[in-house]
């Protein structure tokens, strides 16, 4: 479960990116395609299997287990992290795919590129596509950038992306008998 977890987020995203660069004769869809893909998500999914549950996560998302203790108490398990600034292992993931020179300029007031917050997320290429595709893609064809509330806007420093993906982190935790319900 987990290799097909996280071949599905990356694939998800792939045919996101992909898919706004196809030219396509039919405004809506085109549009829609790029609009899609200069949009962000987030995304959190759990599968249950018969003895656990794995889940992937990619962004600020939360899978959190609700546990009913021994003595009747409830209590809440975290089965994800969130990525973003906070998570300091997170920010090294990032940072150390970059040239050493762009370090103070990656993570800008808790923000990559000072911009985003979450370190992985769909969509969102401005933060993933070279600056030629992206301007190639939104130049091309007849799409009203206005209309489609976009714009050809690269962060400051974007030296080298990308910057963001959407490669979730998967966890598996075992169910026990305490384990009640997940959200």
């Amino acid at each position: 479960p987990a290799d097909a977890l996280s071949y599905a987020f990356q694939r998800l995203d792939t045919d996101l990116s992909l898919e706004a660069q196809v030219p396509l004769a039919n405004d809506l869809m085109r549009n829609t395609a790029i609009q899609a893909a200069f949009a962000g998500c987030t995304a959190c999914v759990a599968y249950v299997g018969p003895e656990g549950v794995h889940v992937a996560n990619a962004g600020d998302c939360r899978a959190v287990l609700g546990v009913q203790e021994h003595d009747g108490s409830w209590s809440a398990l975290p089965l994800t992290q969130d990525h973003n600034a906070a998570n300091v292992a997170e920010v090294e993931r990032v940072l150390q795919q970059h040239p050493a020179s762009e370090r103070p300029t990656i993570i800008v007031d808790d923000r990559l590129l000072g911009v985003l917050m979450p370190l992985r997320a769909f969509g969102d290429v401005r933060f993933k596509w070279r600056r030629e595709l992206q301007q190639s893609v939104l130049e091309n064809g007849d799409s009203d950038l206005e209309a489609l509330n976009l714009y050809q806007y690269a962060p400051p420093n974007y030296l080298t992306p990308p910057y963001l993906e959407a490669t979730p982190e998967v966890t598996y935790h075992r169910l026990r008998p305490q384990d009640r319900f997940l959200i």
